[in-house]
């Protein structure tokens, strides 16, 4: 694919998913679009929360919908003139088709339609043989899984669901990729659950990382204090330190701490 198609193709992506655009322009960013990629190439967004086939990844090509290590299909299968490597599925839940060998540095890449803002269950259907692989998600270029092994599963015949949960998604369209971070492992389908979150229940919030602010600890509002700031009884919440196994504790301190100390 000629460089001036890649870049028509990254624009028009840009465009879509900022949803800035008039709609006379994105008639006329289209029109480019579809005359450098083909009839087909402008698909409908994948729609989440759901379950979507690993190879029904965007059009566009290497370095736009994917990247893949060697040329060519060498399963042979669905999308023979792409280079992503498809086979028939084995998984005997179905699927069709399975993207075959997913190794070290290459990735596929999902226009997405999110429902809405939230924490999410992101998982991959997949089969790993006797390899041990490891993959993450990005969001718009942004990682938000985190790397997550994926486990032999002693054949490529037997599929599992891998998944990391609490991951936090915006709302609206994105862009969604799939990193095989650590080779080899086929691919099946691609899955997001909402997962509402809830207020503490026992589980001791884990950092580094990202939580809900609302999620803070049970208890109710707090009845007596022990300290103050200039005299206003004050509520504190805190988390423990690496290594330390105690549950947060709910101490006190109050707004008025927040705007002055």
């Amino acid at each position: 694919m000629q460089a001036i198609h890649i870049s028509v193709i990254e624009e028009a992506r840009r465009v879509f998913h900022q949803g800035c655009i008039t709609r006379c322009n994105a008639r006329a960013l289209r029109g480019h679009f579809l005359a450098a990629c083909g009839a087909d190439a402008v698909q409908p967004p994948i729609p989440l929360p759901g379950t979507f086939e690993a190879e029904n990844f965007d059009n566009g090509g290497e370095g736009v919908a994917y990247h893949d290590n060697v040329a060519g299909n060498a399963g042979g299968q669905y999308r023979t003139t792409e280079d992503v490597d498809i086979v028939v599925s084995r998984d005997p839940d179905g699927g069709g088709f399975v993207v075959n060998n997913f190794e070290t540095g290459e990735w596929m890449g999902y226009t997405v339609d999110i429902a809405a803002a939230g924490q999410y269950e992101l998982a991959i259907r997949t089969a790993s043989g006797t390899f041990t692989g490891a993959f993450h998600i990005e969001i718009d270029g942004a990682n938000v899984t985190g790397s997550v092994a994926v486990p032999p599963a002693g054949s490529f015949g037997t599929f599992q669901w891998v998944a990391k949960q609490g991951v936090s998604l915006p709302a609206g369209r994105h862009f969604l990729k799939l990193v095989s971070e650590q080779q080899y492992f086929d691919v099946n389908q691609i899955r997001a659950t909402a997962t509402p979150s809830a207020p503490f229940g026992g589980s001791v919030i884990q950092l580094p990382g990202t939580f809900e602010a609302e999620n803070f600890d049970i208890g109710g509002e707090a009845k007596t204090s022990t300290s103050s700031h200039r005299g206003i009884p004050t509520v504190r919440y805190s988390l423990p330190r690496a290594g330390d196994r105690q549950r947060p504790q709910r101490t006190s301190w109050g707004a008025s701490d927040a705007r002055t100390s």
